[in-house]
């Protein structure tokens, strides 16, 4: 869980911002170009609730 806080944080530093006029706060205070390199795909299974108007008594309730 502590990896998934860390890129979430890493990411949020190198996404445009409205103040900055769209230019990326990692870029503004090191003033270089960002690379996005170190980025990896990760990830975890994640299941939907089917409401019961979709589905019958004995069906399953979740779709992965």
């Amino acid at each position: 869980m502590g990896e998934t806080i860390k890129t979430v944080v890493d990411l949020i530093k190198l996404t445009p911002f409205r103040p900055l006029d769209g230019e990326i706060p990692k870029e503004v205070w090191y003033i270089k170009k960002v690379s996005f390199n170190h980025l990896r795909v990760f990830e975890c299974i994640a299941f939907v609730h089917i409401s019961k108007d979709e589905s019958k008594n004995l069906d399953v309730k979740t779709k992965e």
